[in-house]
């Protein structure tokens, strides 16, 4: 491994321990039943489907939906954790980003604000983004969540350049794409969003900058993104699996992808291995 010239950070659950989308449900003081009602009779997941969630969650299975952020929960959970007796998948990630965004409908941008603002985020996250930018590294952010919460938290936090998922908002009563301009306005969320292909955005702006993949260094939690961190570790450059999943941690394994997971969640670790990307640190770090 060489000189890494790139970081492409994923964001939920790397730079902070839980997905935009559900901070952002979680705060929504709207009936979840009109919500669970459109899934059910859309045919997205089934009633069975939901009891296996509370028990997984441990909630009450007579009445598990007290509020829209238990929903949230119920998708990420359909999605990541809870399988089919086939052994696949209760929702696509498509499907999952599409019923969450449906969730933060009405929502306006000051709360999203506010919202992402109260959020801790990951220790060693800050410190990780200033000694790269010490070290003349550039960084990047891509993320599946809520494109307006992560472009608001990839600013914030001093991000040039960011990659989301292009979600439909409300600005003088039209609707339109959500822009990095609109961060500080107070537009109104439509629970709409166009469709975003992270994978696609990300190696598609690499080419466009001109970057090898061993000139880059990724850090991502979800076993979805193992193909783009697969062909980042097979073309010379760092890629490394972040607090996993229970069950997706075997196949970041089986991929090949080191993990780094800790009892307490840092990011300290990965500034050492990108400013020092060899076998021996990650392996000091990694499992």
């Amino acid at each position: 491994m060489g000189y890494i010239i790139a970081v492409n950070w994923d964001v939920d659950r790397v730079w902070y321990p839980g997905i935009s989308s559900s901070y952002c449900a979680g705060q929504n003081p709207q009936d979840p039943e009109p919500h669970l009602k459109r899934f059910l009779k859309g045919g997205l997941f089934t009633e069975d489907d939901v009891t296996k969630w509370a028990e997984y969650a441990g909630k009450d299975t007579s009445d598990p939906i007290q509020s829209v952020g238990d929903l949230a929960d119920c998708l990420t959970a359909l999605y990541h954790d809870i399988k089919n007796p086939d052994g696949k998948r209760v929702l696509e990630k498509s499907q999952t980003v599409e019923a969450k965004q449906s969730l933060l409908r009405g929502m306006t941008m000051e709360q999203v604000r506010d919202i992402a603002d109260g959020v801790e985020l990951t220790p060693g996250l800050q410190k990780a983004i200033e000694e790269f930018n010490k070290s003349g590294v550039r960084q990047v952010a891509f993320s599946d969540g809520f494109g307006p919460f992560v472009s608001y938290v990839a600013r914030r936090e001093g991000m040039g350049y960011w990659g989301v998922v292009p979600a439909i908002v409300k600005a003088d009563g039209k609707e339109t794409i959500f822009t990095n301009e609109m961060i500080d306005s107070d537009v109104v969320m439509t629970g709409k969003a166009e469709p975003y292909i992270k994978a696609d955005a990300f190696f598609a702006l690499s080419e466009r900058r001109g970057y090898k993949p061993s000139d880059l260094a990724a850090i991502d939690d979800s076993e979805t993104n193992i193909p783009t961190l697969k062909r980042i570790q097979e073309g010379g450059g760092v890629a490394i699996g972040f607090n996993p999943s229970e069950s997706g941690a075997p196949k970041f394994r089986q991929a090949g992808i080191p993990i780094l997971q800790q009892e307490e969640r840092t990011l300290e670790p990965f500034i050492e291995i990108v400013l020092d990307p060899t076998d021996a640190t990650i392996g000091k770090y990694c499992l």
